[in-house]
């Protein structure tokens, strides 16, 4: 789940941050950047070769600014939220591609927004 760390939560991080200048490790990459949106971003930024990419903070941001650009099959769906592989899709048709919107859908209305495409390599 974007902005919540395995070892660390936000808060707490930025507790520690504000009382002490030395401390390991440092999450502000990770908390700057949340999600693989915000890691997209962030290694634009920096310049680091990625997979072209093409992000929408939610589905209204979708519908109101899609494009057939990314449309090239396969390619690969993300959520912005999870990690370690999960909510990350191939889509092969698109028969999987309105298959994943739908799934995107269901999960915005939970309140988890952000998604992104990209090239298949």
């Amino acid at each position: 789940m974007s902005g919540s760390s395995q070892g660390c939560s936000k808060k707490l991080y930025h507790l520690v941050c504000s009382h002490c200048v030395n401390f390991f490790p440092n999450y502000d990459a990770y908390f700057c950047y949340p999600g693989k949106i915000g890691q997209a971003a962030l290694f634009e930024k920096h310049g680091v070769s990625f997979p072209k990419t093409t992000t929408f903070p939610n589905m209204k941001a979708y519908h109101k600014n899609k494009t057939d650009e990314y449309l090239q099959y396969p390619f690969v769906f993300k959520l912005s939220w999870g990690g370690e592989g999960k909510y990350v899709f191939l889509v092969k048709s698109e028969k999987d591609f309105l298959k994943a919107l739908e799934l995107t859908q269901e999960y915005e209305e939970q309140g988890r927004e952000g998604f992104l495409f990209q090239e298949y390599i």
